[in-house]
C-alpha cells in the first residue's frame, strides 16, 4: 500500500510541475499579476 502511495503522489507532483510550467510560460496567473500590483 505505501509503495502505490508513493506511486500516485509522485504522478500528482509531476502533474504540477508541467501544469504550472504550460501556463506560467505564456502568461502569468491571474494571481501573481493581482500580488504584483498590490
Amino acid at each position: 500500500a505505501l509503495a502505490i502511495a508513493i506511486y500516485v503522489y509522485t504522478i500528482v507532483r509531476v502533474r504540477q510541475e508541467t501544469f504550472l510550467d504550460d501556463f506560467s510560460i505564456p502568461e502569468p496567473p491571474p494571481q501573481k499579476k493581482a500580488i504584483e500590483h498590490e
